[in-house]
């Protein structure tokens, strides 16, 4: 059901029965000011309400529209109107709001608008040079941003919201360039975003319905293609837990000693996980995301892999770590049985598993893949040493014979 609104006693009262509960919410006291009320002349107006809560909300409109025309609204009727909210959540001043609207008798509202602010603050986030287009026809609102400067980067968006079913939804294609990582996580979960760093590009395309949030998570659905340039997750260092964790083998005590972990201090000497990109693709749908591929790309090691973020963020994955010509020549030159382990390339691959939830994260080295090959290495080098005896033998035995 739709919302209503009843006004008693210069108070205005919204009741919102669209969700499993109903949402009140009363704006008092309300002020409301029309100067040159007429059909034919455009009328002055402002409008002053305070929004009741834990922390009350001041609303200011002031203005023109008009002519109405006679009839009212059966053609095109000018509108400019400037916003400020203060308190709460949201502040912001000078919303400028210009456009026309009418009344068509088989689309019902028909309106053009276009808002702009130099500068809002949302939620803590800070917005500039905001530039929205917005057209509704026919139960249909069409919106289209420009780039939008907030995160340190980028945000445009291009959708549509339609409200003619039961159930309103949107779908939206956003377009993000250079944004800050920590800030975006910060505007959910600030504890998390302490533990990660980086500039986030993304494209892509999302449905869903925005009734409530818990039908948002549900409904939520689309791919996305992600890229972090110089990134860093903190108290996570996969490379480290997948290549530390290979011992008790045949006698392998680690497969990096202390002198390979001094040649490679970017990966060995901190608990944290630093690249120089990482990419993946997204695919949402019903309160999960699919992930496939995801690369990461450093100067010692790439890793792709693909997994699953499931309910409450939990991650489960697998992925094959790839080591550089370098540190697999220096593994392999601290334990020549790690050559077991190369890929067609010649370069060291692991396999391992990725479980936790973000951003804790932990791998493990695929062990049972692990022991397998280097057990084989060892089986064809003792192999290789037995025969090797035996042509010597038969060599000696030419020899006396001669």
């Amino acid at each position: 059901m739709l919302a209503f609104v009843v006004l008693e006693d210069g108070e205005l009262r919204v009741v919102d029965r669209r969700g499993a509960e109903p949402v009140e919410t009363i704006v008092a006291p309300i002020e409301v000011w029309l100067s040159d009320p007429s059909l034919e002349q455009p009328i002055g107006f402002r409008a002053r309400g305070t929004v009741t809560g834990s922390e009350p909300v001041e609303v200011t409109l002031q203005g023109r529209f008009g002519p109405l025309g006679k009839p009212p609204l059966a053609r095109d009727v000018p509108l400019a109107v400037f916003l400020g909210v203060q308190g709460g959540a949201v502040w912001v001043s000078n919303v400028a709001m210009n456009g026309t609207v009418r009344r068509d008798r088989e689309l019902g509202p028909v309106a053009t608008l276009e808002v702009t602010a130099p500068t809002m603050r949302i939620g803590g986030v800070d917005v500039r040079d905001l530039i929205l287009n917005v057209s509704e026809t026919n139960g249909g609102t069409e919106f289209r941003t420009h780039p939008v400067k907030m995160l340190g980067g980028t945000i445009e968006l291009n959708g549509r919201i339609d409200r003619r079913g039961d159930t309103p939804t949107f779908a939206v294609t956003p377009v993000v360039r250079g944004v800050d990582v920590s800030q975006l996580v910060a505007a959910s979960d600030p504890e998390a975003a302490a533990r990660i760093r980086g500039r986030l590009d993304a494209d892509g395309s999302l449905t869903g319905s925005p009734t409530t949030r818990m039908h948002l998570r549900r409904s939520l659905g689309g791919e996305v293609h992600v890229t972090v340039h110089e990134g860093a997750l903190a108290g996570v260092n996969v490379a480290e837990e997948v290549l530390s964790g290979l011992s008790g083998f045949g006698g392998l005590a680690t497969l990096v000693p202390g002198r390979v972990r001094d040649r490679h201090p970017e990966i060995f000497a901190g608990d944290d996980m630093r690249f120089d990109e990482l990419r993946a693709d997204l695919r949402i749908m019903a309160g999960r995301i699919d992930v496939d591929p995801v690369v990461v790309t450093t100067k010692d090691y790439a890793a792709r892999g693909k997994g699953v973020v499931g309910v409450a963020n939990r991650v489960q994955g697998d992925a094959v770590l790839v080591a550089s010509e370098q540190l697999t020549a220096d593994i392999v030159g601290a334990f020549s049985g790690a050559q077991a382990l190369a890929n067609d390339a010649g370069r060291l691959a692991v396999p391992f598993h990725v479980t936790g939830v973000l951003p804790d994260v932990r791998a493990k080295a695929d062990r049972e893949y692990v022991h397998r090959a280097l057990e084989k290495a060892l089986v064809g080098t003792v192999e290789d040493l037995l025969g090797g005896g035996r042509k010597d033998r038969k060599r000696d035995r030419d020899a006396r014979r001669r």
